[in-house]
């Protein structure tokens, strides 16, 4: 019966979460951050974190920062300096984690952007010395 319970908590708080339109946005991102780390990263120790770990930490950034203003909401409409405090400290709490996973991911970007001009830099040396060998091997026969 608990085991029961506490699937209809959790069938309510995703359809509680579903509603919420700042954690459908995050969600968005979180698939491109998904599409970004398993294409472009390099080791499966990466991939998993930009995959997994970091789409969780923001979505769970954003549900924490939900509730609190659904709290602050349901305690009273009017202006109160501590309901605009918490709803500044979460909504900061969210935009530190943002940013950081922002920075990992253009960090990303830019590694795997050197990485390939490394790889058709080393493509065209081949190149060369294959028609460099080509044109001694005419110019012996």
């Amino acid at each position: 019966m608990i085991l029961l319970n506490k699937l209809y908590v959790l069938r309510d708080a995703a359809y509680n979460a579903w509603e919420d339109v700042s954690v459908l946005s995050i969600m968005v991102v979180s698939l491109v951050c998904v599409f970004v780390g398993f294409f472009m990263a390099p080791s499966f120790k990466d991939k998993i974190t930009y995959c997994i770990q970091l789409p969780a930490i923001m979505i769970v950034a954003e549900l924490v920062n939900s509730c609190f203003e659904m709290v602050v909401d349901r305690i009273g409409p009017e202006y109160h300096i501590l309901s605009k405090k918490i709803k500044d400290t979460s909504a900061l709490a969210c935009f530190v984690i943002y940013f950081v996973v922002g920075i990992s991911i253009l960090r990303l970007l830019l590694q795997s952007g050197v990485q390939y001009k490394k790889y058709c830099r080393i493509k065209q040396n081949d190149k060369k010395k294959i028609d460099e060998q080509t044109t001694d091997e005419e110019n012996t026969d």
